[in-house]
């Protein structure tokens, strides 16, 4: 029996109000990164319909954000999220199983955690946002 998703195709009309960044947005800066994974989540939860492309991308998107806001965790302190955001997908699983691969040696004195992500981040983020330009 072949499985039917259901998957709804892309909402053009579902604005992303979080995009573009602000021009002053600091990669390297928690509070740049947790304002901004505040910014996805309420929309995320609020505007996006779940079984969408959409949701599926900012899902994605929200945990990029949120990990580069509390880059230790899931130790150390961090602010519990809307529970309707599962922690699950790619990068969050790998994050939580292996540091998503960034804590080897693209980790060094050159990048931080931050600047892995921020990377990560522009492609993931041109995915639905074409116009996105990547510092």
């Amino acid at each position: 029996m072949e499985e039917d998703f259901d998957f709804e195709e892309p909402h053009p009309d579902v604005p992303i109000p979080f995009l573009p960044l602000p021009a002053d947005f600091d990669s390297s800066s928690f509070q740049d990164w947790k304002l901004l994974s505040q910014k996805i989540e309420s929309w995320l939860v609020s505007a996006v319909p779940v079984h969408s492309q959409q949701w599926t991308w900012g899902h994605d998107t929200f945990w990029l954000a949120f990990v580069a806001a509390h880059p230790s965790f899931p130790g150390g302190p961090w602010p519990m999220w809307n529970s309707n955001i599962p922690l699950e997908g790619e990068f969050i699983e790998g994050w939580i199983n292996d540091g998503g691969g960034l804590q080897g040696p693209a980790v060094s004195g050159k990048m931080s955690i931050r600047q892995c992500i921020w990377a990560e981040f522009s492609r993931h983020v041109a995915l639905f946002h074409p116009s996105f330009a990547t510092v």
